[in-house]
């Protein structure tokens, strides 16, 4: 629920498997709808998959992104530390290497 690749894994049944063009689409709609998925996600898990996740403050407008994986960083989300608030978003510690700060995470 960090990035915003999506991969299906251990999907296929022993029975009455799904084509793999069903996998393509279902896994498609899932991407353009992560927002949602995501909300839903910790709505009903009460927690925040971001631990270690990849961020950057932004120097002109001071947001602070969500990158996905594998991105350029200067921070990452502390362990556990990221909480979904409805209707503002994800608030998360972030180490910066030399602080830690508590901010508002905007995703790319």
């Amino acid at each position: 629920m960090v990035t915003d690749d999506v991969s299906l894994r251990d999907v296929k049944p022993l029975r009455n498997a799904p084509t793999l063009t069903a996998l393509n689409r279902l896994a498609k709609q899932i991407h353009s709808n992560r927002l949602t998925c995501r909300a839903s996600w910790w709505q009903i898990q009460q927690t925040v998959c971001l631990d270690n996740a990849p961020v950057q403050k932004q120097r002109r407008t001071k947001k602070v992104l969500l990158l996905p994986a594998g991105s350029v960083r200067t921070g990452t989300a502390v362990k556990s530390s990221g909480i979904y608030v409805p209707g503002q978003g994800v608030q998360a510690r972030v180490n910066w290497g030399t602080s830690v700060t508590t901010e508002w995470l905007e995703e790319v």
